[in-house]
């Protein structure tokens, strides 16, 4: 009984030992993050903000659903009204695009979380539209401007899944992963973040600018959605990129968001569009000679008018009653698209996730038990290719090319920083 004893008493010193040592690891970890607290207070920044109009939009949207969609949409309407006033500043990003992808370089486009997910989705679109024109008319300019666009996103292609959480506060980690991914001297980076705050996608875009004139050749852009003035007295590390005169600059703010999270709605539309009319604008894309700004006006204005004249609260409201009534009855909703419209659903379910607490995409290598499944899910519709399996057919058809997976673990400080 006494060695017993002595044994329980060995384990009971022994557990209370581990706990120490773990509280004292907890204590230290807090007190780091205490340190750099300062530098992840973001509450004065509009886009952490709710929107005035629709303030209270879930219990409104009780009482009169239509109305709650239509306040969404006239912050929609006001994003592209914004996007119009920018024309003349995004031409110089499509001059800067042309001139890198016709002298056979390549334009980088890198973001976090959302704005992470919109890079892959226009990587996707183009390659979607060089496929489309010349895979079987003109093999050769296929060939030549298949892999002219390369996308990447804080964590790997895995955060198109799932987000990838702490991975975004490394600068480090934003320069590690761009250069991996083979940026060269001519080579054209555009850096997108919601916040202008992001440290990953700041990290991506210092590397090019601060070596601008002597490892690389073209300024990187920038661009964001949040006031400049705003965005220099609250943080530091935006401050120095817009004061570095070897980054361009792209402001496009459109205040606060219609929802507050993760999907940064607004913000996430206007820079899509702004990257993708002078992306997808290139000259060998199109068949029209049109001066961009002339035709970028003309294409904003026409979307700009359908959306006025579109009642998407009538159109929307039924579709959302009666998703909502699946769930509330504990069902589950399948999305079945063809691969054109597969990366910006899957993206959108994606985004469920953080924004609303909900389960991501389970992991069908998790042990059963640990599963819990999606509200939703994707299906999509493969076409026949007996040269591919199922695996890189899907892979194929929702990114148009392979994933660019990283493994967490191994990332490290870069020998640069």
């Amino acid at each position: 009984i006494n060695a017993e004893y002595m044994g329980f008493q060995s384990f009971v010193m022994e557990s209370l030992g581990l706990l120490k040592n773990e509280s004292a690891k907890s204590k230290k970890e807090a007190d780091d993050f205490l340190k750099i607290a300062p530098l992840f207070k973001l509450g004065k920044l509009p886009t952490e903000n709710p929107h005035p109009d629709t303030i209270g939009l879930s219990d409104f949207a009780k009482k009169n659903l239509p109305e709650a969609i239509n306040r969404v949409k006239g912050l929609d309407i006001h994003t592209i009204e914004v996007l119009i006033s920018k024309i003349p500043e995004l031409e110089q990003m499509f001059t800067a695009i042309a001139e890198t992808i016709d002298s056979g370089n390549r334009v980088y486009i890198t973001g976090c979380g959302a704005t992470g997910r919109l890079s892959l989705a226009l990587e996707a679109l183009w390659r979607q539209e060089v496929t489309a024109l010349f895979k079987e008319k003109d093999p050769k300019t296929y060939d030549l401007l298949i892999n002219r666009v390369v996308s990447l996103m804080s964590g790997g292609d895995v955060a198109l899944i799932k987000s990838v959480e702490d991975f975004e506060d490394h600068p480090e980690f934003g320069e590690q992963q761009l250069l991996e991914l083979g940026f060269s001297e001519n080579d054209l980076l555009i850096a997108n973040t919601e916040g202008g705050e992001t440290p990953w996608v700041i990290g991506t875009a210092d590397v090019v600018g601060n070596n601008f004139g002597t490892k690389y050749k073209r300024k990187p852009f920038f661009l964001y959605c949040n006031p400049d003035d705003i965005l220099v007295d609250t943080v530091e590390r935006s401050r120095k990129v817009i004061q570095n005169q070897n980054i361009i600059k792209i402001n496009v703010t459109v205040g606060p968001m219609a929802i507050t999270g993760s999907t940064r709605m607004q913000s996430t539309t206007i820079l899509m569009y702004a990257i993708g009319l002078p992306l997808l604008r290139y000259h060998k894309l199109r068949s029209d000679s049109k001066k961009f700004t002339v035709a970028a006006k003309e294409e904003l204005d026409i979307f700009l008018k359908t959306l006025k004249e579109l009642d998407e609260g009538a159109f929307l409201a039924p579709f959302t009653e009666y998703e909502s009534s699946i769930y509330e009855n504990k069902g589950y909703i399948f999305y079945k698209t063809d691969p054109y419209f597969a990366i910006s659903i899957f993206t959108d379910t994606t985004e469920r996730s953080p924004t609303f607490s909900l389960f991501p995409f389970e992991n069908q290598l998790d042990p059963p038990a640990n599963i819990v499944p999606s509200l939703c899910h994707l299906i999509l519709t493969l076409p026949k290719d007996p040269t591919l399996t199922e695996e890189q057919q899907i892979k194929s058809c929702l990114l148009y090319t392979s994933p660019s997976p990283r493994d967490l673990s191994t990332s490290r400080m870069p020998s640069s920083a």
